[in-house]
């Protein structure tokens, strides 16, 4: 969690460990042990066609991890309440497992125990206390192992201690013991142990203990065996890992690498950082990049989707097979789980796990001065100035032919040269929209710009650039956000179509000149210039303006919004036609599509909010208990609707429940306020971009207006 150590002190931890059962065994066999069983009627049942899950326990392969269908690169997201919900609230859990599942994740990180008897009011995990005293705790921490992966196709990641501080040496030893008990017959669902997490901060007394324990561990299970991060800020962190870790007592290191953004190189200097894990000799072959910067983290915080997914680059392209995206949403889900976090930054993932090589790990490091790296980087890297030319890194990987490389921190631009024959495509890392495809020969350069980060994939020769047409994950399970994009010098030319991702919505430019956006061949939105002669093109320009020309070059309709250098048009999934601007804010909106707000069964948490397409408005739900429509003008906004709930106690979730009613809950499950639209199944909570804020059926008809907009 990377917090300090006073954090720590506050969780006021008290022990006494249940009596547990002896397991034993030798990494090459299974002999002796117990398996906890789970009965029927703790399973949840999937809904619907199980997901295809991994198969075969994990293993190392060099720097790679594997499983029975070869190597492939970790993707893993903190979930350190997970115990806690699959015991307490197993229907919140399972919709934060099958979004993650559908969004590209490959495992869960989940806390064991945070101590040995219930946590007292005030401590810091009180609200989601995990106890090794739970009478039914075997069955607890093996059902929610067979829960993520049968169901979900989603391995666990167990750090066994969360904290440790009022447990003796026994008490350890038992529970150490109980989880190689549960996991006999589980190996597979289990991506690897960790014994705690942070374990200066969280009760070991030095390092004698946990290695011990991590030895003790690794010598009794074939399961993959960490022992901790440090996390202490001292001059050299790289002599507490190896300390920690010498003599080969563990499989994995977990680094949790430093969130400092006061440098030169500012929120990117995260991002780069797994690049100098192979460097601390004596670690083991295999990392994991456990708790990096995100959404909410401690110390600094980061949503940036480019930065967030550029993490997870990073780590495969410096050899780290294991990378865990880490938000506030994992800790302590106090503003909202991620199902409510629907944005670039949970579901880019799915992308990026589709334009990453598989097995990138065992390729060959390549830093953008190196002389295998695949091009020649012009302008300043490293520490680059405010603005010119240039980028904080281009680390890149290679393997025969292959080559992978992610310019990552650009300033205006960054030139690019080819240093032999080669094809290659560039690549959004957030997206996976192929942006562009080259042939250079040596000497030959292009220039990355319009963005902070790109992806260069290619291959050397003249064959072919081993890219796919697209990266963009299709319908059922791809990025929400997922959209295509029009950008400056780009063209729509006559009878050609711009599709979203998932094929639901095209926009059409007809022969007539008329630029039309369809769904399900449903005309919904035009430009109006049908019947206007010699039909030429429709073009993205560099100001900021999308314009339809005539074959003589005459412009017959704009969308009015030069001005906006990088600026570009977007489709997205849900069928908003925008024009963004180059950090992909929103200009003007041509065609909402599906409006904001809550489908059923999302919910929000007091101090969260839900704003409109075009952003104009936004729906919050306060800490006073008032759920308030605001108009936002000129930075500050008006309310313009309430609930006339201010001021009612202990505020707890505002659900758009399955029966069609939006109910506000106090602490207590009691009700506050509703819509007074139950017998609606399935009914949403929708936000337009004029205001109107309405209760709708599945079709979209209104069943009830809350607000009707301007």
């Amino acid at each position: 969690m990377a917090t300090k150590l006073q954090l720590y002190v506050t969780f006021a931890l008290i022990v006494a460990i249940a009596a547990c059962t002896g397991a034993s065994s030798s990494k090459n066999s299974k002999n002796g042990g117990t398996t906890t069983k789970v009965s029927a009627d703790m399973k949840t049942a999937a809904k619907g066609e199980p997901r295809e899950k991994p198969e075969g326990r994990t293993r190392a392969s060099n720097r790679a991890l594997a499983d029975s269908r070869g190597e492939f690169n970790a993707l893993g997201v903190t979930t350190m309440w997970a115990l806690w919900a699959y015991k307490y609230d197993r229907p919140w859990l399972e919709r934060n497992l099958e979004y993650l599942a559908n969004n590209g994740f490959d495992y869960i990180r989940a806390l064991g125990v945070i101590s040995r008897e219930p946590a007292r009011p005030g401590d810091y995990w009180y609200r989601l206390d995990m106890n090794s005293s739970w009478g039914d705790y075997d069955q607890m921490i093996a059902g929610l192992t067979d829960l993520a992966y049968d169901v979900y196709g989603l391995r666990v990641e167990w750090t066994i201690f969360g904290g440790a501080a009022d447990f003796n040496e026994t008490q350890k030893g038992n529970l150490i013991d109980r989880f190689i008990g549960m996991s006999q017959g589980r190996e597979h669902k289990i991506i690897h142990f960790e014994i705690s997490n942070e374990y200066e901060g969280t009760g070991w007394d030095g390092d004698t203990s946990i290695r011990r324990w991590t030895r003790y561990l690794n010598q009794r299970t074939d399961i993959l065996v960490a022992a901790s991060a440090a996390y202490q800020e001292t001059d050299d962190l790289c002599k507490e890992f190896q300390a920690l870790y010498a003599d080969g007592i563990a499989d994995i290191g977990t680094w949790h690498f430093d969130r400092d953004i006061s440098k030169d190189d500012g929120y990117w200097r995260p991002v780069r950082q797994p690049w100098e894990y192979p460097y601390c000799t004596g670690m083991p072959t295999i990392g994991s990049n456990n708790e990096p910067l995100g959404p909410g983290s401690s110390v600094n915080s980061d949503d940036d989707p480019m930065r967030n997914v550029g993490g997870a680059i990073v780590s495969y392209i410096s050899g780290l097979p294991l990378h865990v995206f880490h938000s506030e949403a994992g800790v302590r889900a106090e503003r909202g789980d991620y199902t409510q976090f629907k944005t670039e930054v949970n579901s880019a993932f799915r992308a990026m796990k589709l334009y990453m090589p598989k097995g990138i790990t065992n390729w060959t490091r390549e830093n953008h001065h190196w002389a295998g790296h695949p091009f020649i980087s012009h302008g300043e890297l490293g520490y680059p100035p405010a603005r010119g030319s240039g980028a904080v890194r281009n680390y890149g990987a290679r393997t025969g032919t292959e080559f992978f490389t992610f310019p990552m921190g650009i300033l205006d631009f960054l030139k690019i040269e080819a240093k032999r024959e080669m094809k290659f495509c560039v690549i959004h890392p957030v997206t996976g929209e192929v942006l562009s495809r080259h042939y250079l020969q040596r000497g030959q350069s292009i220039d990355l710009r319009g963005q902070t980060a790109f992806v260069v994939k290619g291959k050397y020769g003249n064959s072919d650039d081993g890219c796919a047409d697209s990266y963009v994950p299709g319908a059922g399970g791809g990025p929400i956000n997922a959209k295509a994009t029009l950008r400056s010098g780009q063209n729509i030319n006559v009878d050609k179509a711009f599709k979203s991702p998932n094929g639901k919505y095209v926009l059409y430019y007809q022969s007539d000149n008329n630029l039309v956006l369809y769904t399900e061949d449903r005309p919904v939105w035009s430009s109006n210039t049908a019947g206007t002669p010699n039909a030429s093109r429709v073009s993205m320009q560099g100001d900021g303006n999308l314009v339809i020309y005539t074959r003589d070059g005459t412009p017959i309709w704009a969308s009015n919004t030069d001005g906006n250098p990088g600026a570009y048009l977007a489709l997205d999934n849900n069928g908003l036609l925008a024009m963004l601007n180059s950090k992909g804010g929103v200009i003007k909106v041509f065609y909402e599509g599906v409006p904001a707000g809550l489908k059923r069964d999302e919910m929000l948490k007091p101090g969260k909010s839900v704003s409109s397409t075009n952003q104009e408005y936004e729906l919050a739900f306060q800490g006073d208990s008032n759920l308030v429509l605001y108009h936002l003008v000129d930075g500050s906004g008006t309310p313009v609707w309430s609930s006339g709930t201010v001021g009612q106690p202990n505020p707890g979730n505002l659900v758009m429940q399955g029966d069609g009613n939006l109910v506000m809950y106090d602490q207590s499950g009691k009700p506050i306020w509703h819509s007074e639209t139950d017998g609606h199944n399935d009914a949403s909570l929708a936000l337009y971009s004029n205001g109107r804020l309405a209760i709708v059926d599945v079709n979209g008809n209104v069943i009830k207006e809350l607000f009707k907009g301007n």
